[in-house]
């Protein structure tokens, strides 16, 4: 099972991914951003949450997007 969608703010986009593994459910969650001379990976940056099922990262997603919208 993959999950991906994204959502924008007013001066970011976040997307996640969530993926069925082995061990259980991850969550992935990155700002996109341009490749740059310095900047060698395409994100500003990017979490891995191991989580119990949907509701839970639905949960963690709210979390960042109230820190990004403060």
């Amino acid at each position: 099972m993959t999950a991906s969608a994204f959502d924008t703010l007013s001066h970011c986009t976040l997307r996640y991914k969530i993926t069925q593994h082995d061990d259980g459910l991850i969550l992935y969650v990155w700002e996109p951003a341009t490749l740059t001379e310095a900047r060698v990976r395409p994100f500003t940056f990017m979490a891995k949450h191991p989580i119990g099922d949907k509701e839970m990262a639905m949960e963690i997603l709210s979390q960042y997007l109230s820190t990004y919208e403060g």
